[in-house]
């Protein structure tokens, strides 16, 4: 036996080994199993094991999901405010800053309770982990998305000519520069789940040798979390729209006390309700999220499956 068998049989072993937990969570675990499966099977039995299991899932993920929802919504009303106001002061930035800091602490709780109904370990071990995963989430969005962003606002609102094919050109760019955000990504659904599965596989191996492995099964990767992010985009999409709703009532509102001296029209309590409405919306979506991370364990499993194939081919060959 090659030394890449010895270690592939060893991961598959942990792999197993991490599924021996209490009997609660056994039929969560079973999505670990290894199956070579196509991604419409991969998309259909998440959701069959999502469907079958919310009352487990709720029960053991409520609290951190309330607390990431309240947080989110915190987060959003605070940005929508500053967006109506004509300078960013001092104390409106460090609020954004410390209320976008503690969502991400509880983004990374929530995963950790995700996480802990397949994985068997304990909620402390899967924060740490979680943190990692949440920071490098981060520093991807700063360098890949918001970067872009930044140049491109700071180039079309300054010395060049404003014109409608410098804003077409410009979507044009941006929309392919996030189509190579989203394929350099997905290698990392397999090694995240990965390193949140083994025990012993390292932060390093998100993005190392792991991911550089992953690459070829990109296309499988890529068709599964596509059908998957579109089905949940419209769905939160939908569920979003009682918020986006007092959003544009309180812009309009805004709009008409600044420009035409309007009285402004809406309760003293709509601030209240924006802040209801963004909870509730941010927090049926969480447990939307919890599906897409079913998709990625069964994506997990299929790669592993293939791989091991694979290897088994070549040694008999």
């Amino acid at each position: 036996m090659s030394k890449k068998d010895m270690n592939l049989k060893q991961e598959m072993s942990a792999q197993q080994a991490s599924t021996n937990t209490p009997q609660e969570s056994n039929q969560l675990k079973e999505a670990i199993a290894e199956k070579n499966r196509s991604y419409i099977a991969c998309i259909k039995e998440a959701f069959a094991l999502f469907a079958g299991n919310v009352k487990r899932i709720v029960t053991h993920t409520w609290l951190y999901a309330l607390v990431m929802a309240m947080a989110t919504a915190l987060v959003l009303n605070l940005l929508f405010r500053q967006t109506l106001s004509d300078e960013m002061t001092p104390s409106a930035l460090y609020a954004i800053a410390a209320a976008a800091v503690f969502q991400l602490l509880t983004l990374a709780a929530f995963q950790a309770s995700m996480m802990r109904l397949v994985n068997g370990q304990r909620i402390a071990w899967n924060i740490k982990r979680s943190l990692r995963m949440v920071l490098l989430g981060v520093l991807i969005g700063i360098i890949l998305v918001v970067m872009p962003n930044i140049i491109a606002t700071i180039i079309y609102h300054g010395p060049v000519q404003v014109t409608p094919d410098n804003y077409l050109r410009l979507a044009a760019i941006l929309c392919c520069w996030y189509a190579v955000v989203y394929i350099l990504c997905l290698p990392m659904v397999h090694t995240g789940m990965r390193y949140f599965i083994l025990p012993q596989a390292t932060f390093g191996s998100v993005l190392g040798k792991a991911y550089l492995h992953t690459w070829r099964h990109w296309g499988f990767i890529f068709t599964t979390m596509l059908l998957t992010l579109l089905f949940t985009t419209v769905i939160g999409a939908l569920l979003s729209l009682p918020w986006l709703i007092t959003l544009a009532a309180k812009a309009c509102s805004e709009y008409g006390v600044a420009v035409w001296g309007d009285p402004a029209g809406l309760p003293s309590y709509f601030p209240l309700l924006q802040f209801v409405t963004a909870t509730v919306s941010t927090l049926i979506y969480a447990y939307i999220t919890i599906f897409i991370m079913f998709v990625c364990l069964y994506i997990h499993g299929t790669i592993n499956t293939r791989d091991k194939e694979r290897e088994e081919q070549k040694r008999l060959s």
